[in-house]
Order: structure tokens, then sequence, then C-alpha cells
């Protein structure tokens, strides 16, 4: 739990962004999910229980709270009634659990959506960015024409499958490759409309193969995604200074949310 010093300290320094109260009782959990919105841009601080959520709304009231429910008994219901009756101003609330049943039981409370806890954080920022940047979320939830063709290369199975499916549910057709010479042998006959790579591909990094791909003609116009693990914190990937010689836009994560957006905004231009 973020403690009183540590909150009044950080209120000497400059905000960067929105910022965001991440309340859950499970620390691997706390620590994953406010990481990862820390990465998109958003100051966090964290609580593990509702008289800690309440002191940092006091002393650093947040645009939005993430709250899992599931804290020591009864005290997610306490906490929202706290939030109600005590807060400062008006703070929007984002229920993220894993608990079941808890649609029903959100229902009349005051809370601007749900969103299950998974592995991954893309659903969790999407509402997130629906509350904090509506005019922005609406944008990038226009639909594209159906039938664009991606072409995905990546070698992960779990990782292929998760971008897969995020992709088709935006109205993408996606072909998946596990390897840089699959990707150098069938891609041309696929037509794709944008390729999507990994990094440190099977046989081949992606950027080389992007290289060998823009000497072609057939393929010199199809924008080319490269994508890696993200850098450390405070640290910048390299190809984020410069992308390297084929690549259209690099994106230093495997988020399928993230890889998407960049698709769109190449499709877009």
């Amino acid at each position: 739990m973020t403690s009183k010093s540590e909150i009044e300290h950080s209120l000497t320094g400059p905000w960067l962004g929105k910022r965001i109260l991440y309340v859950d009782r499970y620390h691997l959990s706390a620590v994953t999910f406010s990481q990862y919105l820390r990465l998109q841009g958003y100051d966090v601080e964290t609580a593990d229980d509702a008289g800690g959520a309440m002191r940092v709304v006091e002393l650093w009231p947040p645009d939005l709270i993430v709250l899992d429910m599931d804290l020591p008994p009864k005290e997610g219901l306490t906490f929202l009634k706290l939030l109600v009756k005590h807060a400062k101003r008006q703070c929007p609330v984002l229920v993220f659990t894993a608990l079941q049943g808890m649609e029903e039981f959100c229902r009349g409370l005051p809370v601007e959506g749900l969103v299950r806890k998974s592995m991954y954080g893309q659903e969790l920022l999407q509402a997130v960015e629906r509350i904090l940047k509506p005019e922005e979320a609406a944008a990038e939830a226009e639909a594209l024409p159906m039938l664009r063709h991606v072409v995905l290369a990546e070698d992960d199975a779990g990782i292929a499958a998760n971008v897969r499916h995020s992709f088709e549910l935006k109205g993408y057709e996606v072909e998946v490759l596990a390897s840089g010479p699959e990707v150098l042998d069938r891609v041309a006959d696929l037509h794709p409309d944008v390729i999507v790579m990994k990094e440190v591909l099977s046989g081949m990094n992606g950027s080389l193969v992007a290289a060998g791909l823009k000497s072609t003609g057939r393929l010199r116009e199809v924008p080319i995604i490269v994508y890696d693990e993200p850098p450390a914190v405070g640290e910048f990937h390299r190809f984020e200074l410069k992308p390297p010689e084929g690549v259209d836009a690099f994106v230093a994560t495997s988020e399928a949310v993230l890889l998407l957006r960049a698709v769109d905004k190449l499709l877009r231009k």
C-alpha cells in the first residue's frame, strides 16, 4: 500500500498525465497492472484496502479509480459508499476483478463499468481510455472497412492467438506465420494490407525480414509494423529512436490493443 508520506512526496513533483488510483488487495496484480498503466502515460497510485484508498483520494485526488471489489470482507462495497459520502469531487470508478457474478452485483452501484481480469491488460486499457479519453477512444473505435488483410508474424502460439482474436473482433482478416523464412516465402501470395512482425522471430529477425520485403517491388508499398518487448522503465528501445530500414512503425510491446492501434493509424493514412 502507498504510505501517506509517499503520497505527500509525490505531490511535490509534476503530474505527467491523468491520475489513476488502483485498488487491489493482491500485490502481484497491483504491481503488474499499475506498471502497465504507467507505461501508457498515466500517473498511478495504489492501495490495498478501503482505508488506504480513501487516504489517497484525500491527498491525491484521482481522475479515475480502478477497483478490485475483492478487498478484505465487504470492503469493496464499503469503499464505494465512503467515496460517495466523503470524496471532495466526483471520481469515476471502474471495477476490475476476477470474481464471478459481478455484473449483476454492480448494477445500481456508482461505477462506470466492469472489466474482467485476465493475463493481458488490453481490456483494462480500453476501458480506462473510454472513460478518460472518450473522444479519442470513440475515434479509434470507428470500424475500418471489413476484410482488411493482416499478416501476423509471431512464433508464440499464445500471443498469436490473443492478437489474432483482437484483430478479428475489429473486422480484420488475419493470417499467422510463425517464422521469418515463412514470411519471406509466403507473404507475397497472401496480398496483405499490412504486415505485423515480432522482432525476435524464429529463423530471422523481423527487422531483417522487413528490409528484404521492401526490396521487392510487389511489397514495397505494404506498410510493415515491427514489435518487441518493452525496455526497462525509463529507457528507450533502440527502434523507438530510429526504426530500421523497411519498417513503417515500431511498437515496444506485444499487447494486442497497441498493435491494433498502430495498424489502424497506418491504414488511415
